[in-house]
């Protein structure tokens, strides 16, 4: 009885867990569209609060995505451990639209 009380108290906490992800995803896409605004604008001070925010924010969200996963691992053992919005999968900035987003370097070989 105690196990099966274990596992419907860790479904609720699975449950809330995920609730708060999806609303620190929320707040990131208004963030995203603020900064791309900021930006536009030229509004610096706004631009590093704003990028701040999200970097908090996404610290938030990694703390969720590993108690969830914990949670999963220990008492549901579901097969999927993390959340489709894991912010280690990032999706595409806003600003990559406006051609804002910074560009990744293609990895070279070390020279000799």
């Amino acid at each position: 009885m105690t196990r099966e009380a274990d596992r419907w108290q860790a479904q609720y906490f699975h449950d809330e867990i995920h609730h708060e992800i999806e609303l620190l995803n929320e707040q990131a896409a208004i963030l995203h569209a603020a900064l791309a605004r900021y930006l536009q604008r030229g509004e610096h001070m706004q631009v590093r609060r704003i990028q701040q925010q999200l970097r908090l924010s996404a610290v938030e969200r990694r703390k969720l995505t590993d108690m969830l996963a914990a949670l999963d691992h220990r008492f549901l053992n579901n097969e999927t451990t993390r959340p489709t919005s894991s912010p280690r999968h990032r999706t595409p900035s806003p600003l990559a639209s406006l051609g804002l987003a910074p560009q990744r370097r293609a990895a070279t070989a070390p020279t000799r």
